[in-house]
């Protein structure tokens, strides 16, 4: 796979500022150096400086203590604070019980659209709060539900918890959506990080289940394999809350022995990519994740998947949560929920 980022060439209109997307080659490198430089000045310079500070663990401190503790810290530095909506409720869904956070906009029917939403956080933090303004920002824009889920966190709950708590809260969604007014027809998913990675599982087991796709899979940077080396993370092994000791971290805590190439674990490894939901994915040039990214995206190309594929070069790992510092924040967040919308508004192709 070059590392080359790819630019939407047919629709350069999506990626909402030119500037933001130049064609660029990736020199591992050089970037890596220069990363906690390349973009927002003063203020990024200076969140990074806290973030590597934040990210030092006290002697005797848990890993996933520290890192739950730590996102926190960061997320309240960069976040925003969005009013404007007609209802947040935090609700329980489905047999096992999936902690989940429902949004609705003024405009929404008593009925309609609605994403999912997994956050990221490497499997072993972050929750409902951590990307609290990311689904508000989308249901705002987009006019449509969106339902965050709380799934369960590893070192405690370990893989298959965390995505069998996804295909059991889409399923009890999709099977009584009058509970959280959606409309069954018009479901999508998506999810940073990890989330990302676990929204592309859900589209797996679904077509495994024989069940109906999503509408849209948005995947922002989504960590797609927890098993092999790539030129991005041997690129950036610095990236707060994404350095290579947290990746390392990661895959003891949540995948058991000899799982790693599991496609529940790293979907990147699933042998087919057929039939899956059109994708929107992000991706961030300074990020370890950007190749496994990328080559998911390929993968789905390659199986005849419609991909709408949008590369932020002068971005970092994490950066659609801090819109107080990414220029590129916004308009990422806005130009999703047009694209989810308007998937909501086709009409299915019968089968």
């Amino acid at each position: 796979m070059p590392p080359v980022l790819s630019i939407n060439d047919k629709h350069p209109e999506r990626m909402c500022k030119r500037e933001f997307a130049p064609r660029v080659r990736l020199e591992p490198e050089p970037l890596a150096r220069q990363m906690p430089l390349m973009r927002g000045g003063p203020d990024l310079n200076s969140w990074m400086r806290q973030a590597n500070e934040a990210m030092r663990r006290p002697f005797g401190t848990p890993a996933h203590t520290h890192l739950r503790a730590a996102m926190r810290r960061l997320q309240g530095m960069v976040d925003e604070r969005i009013e404007g909506l007609a209802r947040i409720e935090d609700v329980v869904i489905g047999p096992r019980g999936v902690p989940a956070r429902l949004y609705v906009p003024n405009e929404a029917d008593a009925r309609s659209p609605a994403l999912v939403y997994m956050h990221g956080g490497g499997f072993v933090s972050g929750g409902l709060d951590s990307h609290d303004s990311i689904c508000r920002r989308v249901a705002l824009e987009g006019g449509f539900r969106v339902v965050a889920l709380d799934y369960r966190l590893a070192p405690e709950h370990p893989f298959p918890a965390a995505p069998d708590d996804v295909l059991s809260a889409w399923r009890a969604i999709r099977d009584a959506p009058q509970a959280l007014g959606v409309d069954p027809d018009r479901m999508a998913v998506g999810g940073d990080s990890a989330g990302g990675g676990l929204a592309a599982v859900l589209t797996h087991d679904l077509r495994a289940a024989g069940e109906p796709q999503p509408r849209l899979q948005w995947l922002v940077y989504p960590l797609c394999q927890l098993h092999a080396d790539t030129p991005s993370r041997r690129a950036f092994p610095d990236t707060a809350m994404m350095s290579r000791p947290v990746l390392d971290y990661v895959r003891r805590a949540y995948v058991p022995p000899g799982l790693e190439m599991d496609p529940r674990v790293s979907p990147l490894f699933a042998t087919d990519f057929g039939g899956l939901a059109p994708a929107r994915v992000v991706l961030a040039g300074l990020d370890p994740l950007h190749d496994e990214g990328r080559a998911y995206a390929d993968k789905l190309m390659a199986a005849g998947v419609p991909v709408d594929l949008s590369a932020f070069p002068a971005e970092v790992h994490g950066f659609i949560s801090a819109p107080r510092l990414s220029q590129a924040a916004r308009p990422v967040m806005v130009s999703a929920a047009r694209a989810l919308a308007a998937a909501f508004d086709q009409v299915r192709p019968s089968r």
